[in-house]
């Protein structure tokens, strides 16, 4: 291994390659805990709105249209509020191993596993704990949850966390391939969730700017790997925007700017920042990171740190702190705020709690680890007897009792639809509103989500297609079928939704 020096006045970093060295890399047998922890129970819980639904009603589309490069909501609406990486992942799942929660889930199980290997990696490379980063990240709150919750942010997490590993790699290891890594796992990044999935690499290029110039900026681009980069990264979106003349003012406007500037409203405000990140901030990386409060409370009683990374060089620290606070303080200027967005965060908090442990400071906690992982699959398998209104399941259950026969299609009115019903009753799912032409829902797509119900209901469709309607707007729904002198039939309640066919002469 070589050890890379950037100055005379530097500090060797010899003890801790000497300390890395020393420790095995992660053997078969962690990484095979780590993945069956990460395997255990996921299906344990149904699908749940709004999210799931939709991630999963996309890749459920992408399979019955056998189109993987658009992705749609509906076989007539397209849907470009996120690149496909997630989409291709969750539907390649479901190819291979069938329609079930598990498998919906399973591309977050394997990233979460990789990630926990991935800042293991880093702390090796550091000279601070493999072995207790892996497992602080595996267990820590925010990241476990996450990895339920059929979403980007965890997969996210896994392509920026690679990245920033080939970065360490190359900078403090010189390994060439390293920069490669970097720019290969940004572009993976980028097609998972846009602009978001650069936030990192703002951070690399200030620390590399700070400690080497522009010239060391200048060093980490070169052309092989930005010509990966930019295939991997807007390759997908220029052969959409060639098709779509108006696709990139929408990209560039509704979801970008959007995001940023206001159009979203998640959140919004003072208050909303500390709805969206104050309890997530206070319990993402729980319990652990009790250790350096701890480890703070100690050095203000004066008493000697025994931390490895009280004796790291302080690069690392300050890199460790531009990972943590570029990303954050943009995610608390933007509008759009959810408790997820903090999740690619929680890795550079791990490396910073494993930089406060003494050498062999968490064979101490081993019993607590063990318990606290209990505890944390207790908690997930706990969560299939929860009762919610957001249980796709459930739902299904219930409607599934009022049919006739199985629905060919759902068209939900006037209110946002149950996606997760498309995974459940193996239909597709359509948003029809009363009497708005071209209404934009609550969620931005590149083309209106919701068609009115008056064309709908003179137009051919597949049959048997239900109508699932809220209970405020019965009244206005039956009067608009007395209006076009067409029949329905009324098939009974489900929680706030009443359910209709209509009965065809």
């Amino acid at each position: 291994m070589v050890t890379r020096f950037f100055g005379p006045s530097e500090p060797s970093y010899r003890f801790l390659r000497m300390e890395a060295e020393s420790r095995r890399w992660p053997s078969w047998l962690e990484w095979g805990a780590i993945l069956a922890f990460a395997l255990t129970l996921q299906g344990a819980r149904g699908l749940f709105e709004p999210d799931e639904g939709r991630y999963v009603d996309v890749a459920l589309q992408m399979l019955r249209t056998n189109d993987w490069f658009t992705p749609h909501l509906h076989h007539e609406v397209p849907h470009f509020s996120k690149p496909p990486l997630t989409y291709w992942a969750v539907g390649s799942s479901l190819v291979v191993f069938g329609n079930s929660e598990a498998a919906a889930r399973l591309p977050n199980s394997l990233a979460f596993a990789g990630t926990a290997v991935a800042v293991g990696c880093l702390a090796s490379l550091w000279g601070f704990s493999r072995r207790a980063a892996t497992w602080i990240y595996a267990t820590s709150l925010l990241p476990f949850v996450a990895a339920n919750i059929v979403t980007t942010d965890t997969l996210l997490t896994f392509f920026e966390v690679a990245a920033v590993l080939g970065f360490a790699r190359y900078e403090w290891q010189g390994w060439r391939f390293g920069r490669f890594t970097m720019w290969l796992a940004f572009g993976l990044a980028f097609l998972t969730k846009g602009p978001p999935g650069l936030l990192p690499l703002a951070a690399i290029a200030v620390f590399v700017v700070w400690r080497r110039g522009v010239r060391g900026l200048v060093a980490l681009v070169g052309p092989i790997e930005l010509l990966s980069f930019s295939l991997l990264a807007f390759g997908w979106y220029s052969v959409q925007a060639l098709e779509r003349p108006d696709l990139l003012r929408y990209l560039l406007g509704a979801e970008v700017k959007g995001r940023v500037a206001g159009a979203f409203d998640r959140n919004a405000g003072l208050f909303g920042l500390l709805r969206a990140y104050g309890p997530t901030a206070l319990f993402a990386l729980f319990p652990w990171i009790l250790i350096p409060v701890a480890a703070l409370f100690r050095r203000s009683k004066g008493k000697p740190d025994s931390a490895v990374g009280a004796a790291a060089h302080p690069d690392v620290g300050r890199f460790l702190a531009l990972w943590l606070s570029i990303p954050l303080v943009v995610f608390c200027f933007s509008s759009s705020r959810l408790p997820l967005y903090l999740v690619p965060l929680a890795a550079p908090g791990v490396l910073w709690i494993a930089r406060s442990l003494p050498p062999d400071g968490f064979r101490r906690r081993r019993r607590l680890l063990a318990a606290w992982a209990i505890a944390l699959l207790a908690l997930r398998g706990a969560a299939a007897f929860a009762t919610s209104p957001r249980n796709g399941r459930a739902f299904a259950r219930k409607l599934s009792a009022l049919l006739p026969a199985p629905p060919r299609e759902l068209a939900f009115v006037g209110k946002r639809p149950l996606f997760t019903q498309a995974f459940y009753l193996d239909c597709e799912v359509e948003w029809l509103v009363l009497d708005q032409v071209g209404s934009r829902p609550h969620e931005p797509s590149y083309r209106p989500l919701a068609d009115r119900l008056v064309e709908e209901i003179a137009s051919a469709h597949e049959e048997p297609r239900y109508f699932v309607v809220p209970r405020r707007l019965v009244a206005a729904f039956e009067e608009v079928f007395v209006q076009e002198d067409k029949r329905l039939t009324r098939h009974g309640q489900v929680d706030d939704w009443s359910v209709y066919s209509q009965v065809h002469e």
